[in-house]
């Protein structure tokens, strides 16, 4: 029984108590079994009190641990960027790949739209749009940004900064009233970044040391402390010689697609797969090599019997024979061995290198896979449909992202305050149409056919001059029986009234007023016979 007693009480003691009677143990109260009484235990498996803060009492938070006097650092990307300029540009592959995908992102479609007022839909907003010469202008500007490229042209030198060094900046050059007149992309490899105390790009307003108030630029704005420098020696290459000139936010736009938390500089798609473009370099040079400057031949014939010298000279017969000579060349050759040992003659073939491995066909998946770009081009033949619809998926895949990066750097100049300072105004690239008529066709019809764009916004797309018909600019959806019904109640109610109730025919019977006249009675003398003449 006594057993019996121990067990329950163990057991107790195993659960806390649910009706409020068990009490936690203060820290340090805790008594071992073996420590005898009761033990102060603090400091034992203690996380202890942290070190006392070494900075000064206005230290504030940085965005990343850099260096001391890393603004003395003013080679712009602590050198790498030459690197991957040369990298891009020896392995062709990569070369080809980056001019695919640039090609893809400058062919989208663009626009300038009218942000929607407080209480005004997107409809009202379109409208108002339409003669607008705000967006005139900005339209006007960006087909031209640099005053001297086009938008396609002007997009792929800003995308070959992006793709290659990760380091984008645009120069706003501004008139004598101090408007923007030009959007200048400047090489990414000239530009040095600066930082403040805390690891930020600085952009505080400069005060006089001793009125304090703030300093103006030559366009009368407030000056703003100085973010860049550009970097140049007259070398051609980059990365190279010393600050050449100082400038701020307002003079400089500078964006990063890939920035890090702990690094100064982005890390852009080229650097990202440098390992396996260096090989894909050294794999082309023993291509080149092979085919260029390599002395192995297709086979070595070893003649028995023969002095160096008259093997020599039967080299020489050799070759006068089969030099050119492409049909013979092909064939199999029968030579005597001599009369010196009566040995036969040894061929030897040599064994074909192998030029291009599956681990330099990983290389360029590698590469395509970065850019989202699909490697069909590179792989040997394969299904057509899977191919078609894995390079339709990459492209998907890469292109959105760099159209969603792309709108939020031309959105920011256009409503920036530094820059244009049109809050009202956004830029939008338009949606990609697929290469594939007969698929953007369904697409299309099943738009304007779901009542999500109407006929005339699909043509516009298209191209096309708009319909004058009043249901071309009404949402609508198709039926199998109805036709086009448009989606508003009232409108789809008064079509279906229209078809369904024709209007009643004159009765040459009726009488004046509405009533019908009396039928006619039949001549005397004769019956009716019941049946309608």
């Amino acid at each position: 029984m006594a057993i019996i007693e121990k067990a329950a009480t163990l057991v107790k003691s195993l659960f806390v108590s649910s009706d409020g009677s068990a009490v936690a143990v203060p820290y340090g109260s805790g008594q071992q079994s073996d420590a005898g009484p009761l033990q102060d235990l603090t400091g034992y498996l203690s996380a202890m009190p942290p070190l006392p803060a070494t900075g000064p009492s206005n230290y504030e938070m940085r965005s990343r641990d850099f260096r001391i006097a890393e603004n003395l650092d003013y080679i712009p990307g602590n050198g790498k960027f030459p690197a991957l300029r040369a990298v891009v540009d020896k392995w062709n592959v990569l070369r080809v790949i980056t001019d695919t995908k640039k090609d893809l992102v400058a062919t989208v479609g663009w626009t300038i739209k009218a942000e929607p007022q407080p209480g005004e839909s997107e409809e009202e907003a379109t409208k108002r749009a339409a003669d607008d010469p705000v967006i005139k202008e900005l339209t006007k500007f960006f087909e031209c940004p640099d005053g001297e490229n086009v938008w396609f042209s002007w997009l792929k030198l800003l995308l070959e900064n992006v793709y290659v060094l990760d380091a984008l900046p645009i120069q706003m050059v501004r008139d004598r009233k101090g408007k923007i007149a030009k959007l200048v992309i400047v090489d990414g490899s000239t530009i040095n970044r600066v930082v403040d105390d805390r690891g930020w790009t600085p952009q505080s307003v400069v005060t006089d040391k001793t009125t304090k108030k703030p300093l103006k630029d030559e366009y009368g704005n407030p000056q703003l402390e100085m973010a860049y420098q550009q970097v140049v020696g007259g070398s051609g290459s980059g990365s190279e010689g010393t600050p050449q000139r100082n400038y701020t936010v307002r003079d400089l736009l500078y964006v990063m697609r890939n920035p890090r938390p702990g690094f100064k500089y982005g890390q852009s798609s080229v650097e990202k797969i440098i390992q396996y473009a260096l090989t894909g370099i050294y794999a082309d040079q023993f291509i080149k090599e092979y085919y260029t400057s390599g002395n192995q031949p297709e086979g070595i014939m070893v003649l028995s019997g023969m002095p160096p010298e008259k093997v020599e000279e039967y080299e020489k017969k050799w070759n006068a024979v089969y030099t050119g000579n492409l049909a013979t060349r092909r064939r199999v050759a029968i030579v005597s061995a001599g009369t010196g040992d009566q040995k036969n003659v040894q061929y030897i073939p040599t064994k074909e290198p192998l030029l291009k491995s599956d681990a330099y066909m990983d290389f360029i998946r590698f590469a395509c896979a970065e850019f989202s770009i699909p490697s069909v081009p590179f792989e040997r033949p394969m299904n057509r449909a899977s191919a078609q619809e894995s390079g339709e998926q990459a492209e998907a895949a890469g292109v959105v992202p760099d159209l969603k990066f792309l709108e939020g750097i031309l959105n920011k100049i256009i409503k920036d305050p530094l820059y244009f300072n049109q809050p009202g105004y956004s830029f939008a690239f338009a949606e990609r149409r697929d290469v594939d008529a007969l698929k953007q066709s369904e697409v299309d019809k099943n738009y304007v056919g779901s009542a999500i764009m109407t006929i005339n916004e699909t043509r516009k797309r298209l191209g096309l001059s708009p319909a004058k018909e009043t249901e071309a600019d009404t949402l609508g959806y198709g039926t199998p029986n109805m036709g086009f019904m448009p989606l508003d109640q009232e409108a789809a109610t008064e079509k279906l009234q229209s078809t369904q109730q024709p209007t009643p025919e004159k009765d040459e019977d009726a009488a004046p007023g509405g009533k019908t006249k009396p039928a006619k009675k039949p001549p005397a003398g004769k019956k009716s016979s019941g049946v309608a003449a």
